[in-house]
């Protein structure tokens, strides 16, 4: 009987001891999934530095994990996870060249080119921590040279689609949506396009779950775009005109650049880039960026945004106050935020992916290395329909809800072209130098133009 309860023990799935979630393995002498891995390994440190405005009595799970940092860490200790374990700067750097070393001979062996590709990406993407296949493994990498890999011949993994057939391709794909949506000529291409890119990571053996490769990328983006996961205080205030929700709307704006900015400076993909690159990057897509994450703090029901002033506050936003700016920016932006609304499905790992695609967007005529930015893009969109497809289980659902995401992206990209960089321009320019730097403006004192009524 001991042997028997032995075995069914063995094959119950191993559960996380902090939130619940699914996990493979020990991590710093505990079983933990890999996100609170990670977290654990960011924050062992800061324990004393954190607040919990709920007493110290947070119930933390799957749902709830990311609403109190410091329960969420005083749960790590209680289950026995040790800060000891995690290596310092000395040490990572010491198993890093082990590990560099073990994979150099490794290469050197391999003969099938596939096989260097895959070796050569798994290289590029660890990121300063592994995903929780490798048990009680730390840092490996935090450099990833993809230029030299676009030099040294993998130039077709940026596939140029012969414009015929992309078309007939394209509507055969509109001919097959089942549903009545409005999808944009782009959004099919973006999708075709990565359906006959190369792209450099090992197709899974299983769709059930991320391959090595994958989730190693996948855990860099989720830890790098963690900062964008903050909770909505109380709101104790509401914006009565549109001066002031101007006034609220830029500040916040400007606070959020600061943060995609120093967020994606951790990413590994993006250090490597070139500085006029990593510039160009930044200034042409924050905007983009925050306009759509703003999905998550806007309520459709009663069209307002719910925009955060400090840890404790927030203030109602309402969008009908965009209805004072001289160009319709309310109707448009009513639009994209009902559709993106609807299809991140309140996921902000969706949120996440499409973010750094944002990111990566290789259309801007300076950029310098097109084609590794391209393909960066690329991944992160495969990243994407891998996520999607273990989140509905089904590989058709997966491809119709990334082809609505990827409109969503393409509308997003229309609206800052065509409304947001117009009111941008229009706001004071001593609001935000920072904006003004965006928007590639003098200081000027020129006064918005909004109609009342």
């Amino acid at each position: 009987m001991a042997i028997q309860k032995m075995s069914e023990s063995e094959e119950s799935p191993k559960l996380c001891g902090v939130c619940g979630d699914k996990a493979l393995g020990k991590n710093f002498c505990a079983l933990s999934c890999e996100s609170c891995k990670a977290f654990f390994r960011r924050n062992a440190s800061n324990y004393h530095k954190m607040k919990c405005y709920y007493g110290e009595k947070c119930e933390i799970n799957l749902e709830t994990r990311t609403v109190c940092r410091k329960c969420r860490l005083k749960k790590c200790f209680a289950i026995g996870m040790r800060k000891e374990w995690i290596l310092n700067d000395e040490e990572k750097e010491v198993r890093k060249r082990k590990i560099q070393n073990n994979r150099h001979k490794r290469v050197s062996n391999n003969h099938n080119n596939e096989c260097r590709i895959v070796d050569k990406i798994d290289e590029s993407t660890n990121s300063s921590y592994t995903p929780s296949m490798f048990a009680n493994s730390n840092d490996i990498s935090d450099k990833m040279d993809i230029l030299e890999m676009i030099g040294n011949g993998n130039k077709n993994n940026v596939i140029t689609v012969n414009a015929e057939s992309l078309s007939t391709q394209i509507i055969e794909m509109q001919t097959n949506m089942t549903e009545e949506t409005d999808i944009s000529v782009e959004a099919y291409r973006k999708a075709l396009e990565l359906e006959m890119a190369v792209i450099p990571m090992a197709r899974p053996l299983t769709s059930g779950r991320f391959n090595e490769t994958e989730s190693m990328r996948f855990t860099e983006l989720i830890s790098v775009t963690e900062v964008f996961r903050t909770p909505i205080p109380k709101c104790t205030s509401q914006v009565c005109n549109f001066t002031d929700a101007v006034t609220v709307l830029m500040s916040k704006c400007d606070e959020e650049v600061r943060e995609v900015v120093k967020a994606f400076k951790q990413l590994n993909a993006f250090r490597t880039l070139c500085q006029s690159d990593q510039i160009l990057l930044l200034k042409y897509s924050a905007i983009q960026m925050i306009c759509m994450r703003a999905v998550v703090c806007y309520d459709d029901d009663t069209e307002h945004w719910s925009i955060p002033l400090d840890d404790d506050n927030s203030t109602l936003v309402q969008l009908k106050f965009l209805k004072g700016y001289e160009k319709d920016l309310y109707s448009p932006m009513k639009r994209f935020l009902c559709v993106m609304g609807k299809e991140y499905d309140s996921d902000e790992t969706i949120l996440d992916l499409m973010t750094a695609i944002v990111l990566f967007g290789p259309e801007h005529p300076d950029l310098i290395h097109k084609e590794a930015i391209k393909l960066q893009q690329q991944v992160y969109m495969y990243l994407l329909q891998r996520y999607l497809q273990m989140k509905y289980g089904s590989e058709c659902v997966a491809k119709c809800k990334f082809i609505r995401l990827m409109n969503g992206l393409s509308y997003a990209n229309k609206l800052h072209q065509k409304y947001i960089v117009h009111f941008l321009d229009a706001i004071p320019s001593d609001i935000s130098p920072l904006l003004n730097e965006i928007c590639d403006r003098r200081p000027q004192p020129k006064a918005i133009t909004f109609t009342l009524g």
